[in-house]
């Protein structure tokens, strides 16, 4: 790949010497990421013939997307320094146009909109879900809380009922079918009494 200033000597044998100043700034721009980030990080950058010319012409050419003689002469600049560093072929040079490359550009601008968009929804639904499954969960937990509070609870009045007798009546509580308590005497002398 030719450097900076072989870039440069072709700019001017082919855009004329009164572009010198203007071809020496847009071959510099596009190799300057070269320098912080090595060979395939500058080409992903700034060696793109889709997007670069344009860029490019947003720096040193008219600042707009309209085919000025100026943004022309930018995008056939960067053309050809991506032809002489490989990256495209002279046919592909050549088929180059202004309005058919923008149009594209606007085309996958807006397809990666909406795809941005569908992703964006798909990621809302996928958190929506997950707090509902979480919220059930939560609800769920707080529903056997309860449930295990109301047993708790339950067990802990018939414990202290059963204690009661066992302790100040002397005298063990059975439970029979139906959930009724049965007292019943073990000393036999005092059920005798009693009948």
């Amino acid at each position: 790949m030719p450097n900076v200033e072989q870039h440069v000597s072709f700019c001017v044998r082919d855009f004329g010497a009164e572009n010198r100043e203007l071809c020496y700034m847009v071959n510099s721009w596009i190799d300057a990421p070269v320098r912080t980030g090595g060979g395939a990080y500058h080409r992903e950058k700034r060696h793109n013939m889709q997007t670069t010319p344009f860029d490019a012409c947003s720096i040193y050419g008219d600042k707009g997307t309209s085919a000025t003689p100026r943004n022309l002469l930018v995008a056939r600049m960067v053309l050809q320094h991506l032809r002489l560093d490989g990256l495209i072929t002279p046919l592909e040079d050549q088929s180059w146009q202004w309005n058919a490359v923008l149009e594209q550009n606007r085309n996958e601008r807006l397809q990666a909109a909406a795809d941005d968009v569908k992703f964006k929804n798909w990621l809302r639904e996928e958190h929506a879900r997950e707090e509902a499954k979480e919220a059930r969960i939560i609800r769920r937990s707080r529903v056997r809380k309860r449930i295990l509070y109301s047993l708790g609870i339950a067990l802990l009045i018939v414990g202290a009922y059963f204690s009661y007798f066992t302790i100040f009546v002397g005298m063990p509580a059975q439970v029979l079918d139906g959930g009724t308590l049965f007292i019943y005497e073990i000393n036999s002398k005092r059920s005798r009494q009693l009948r």
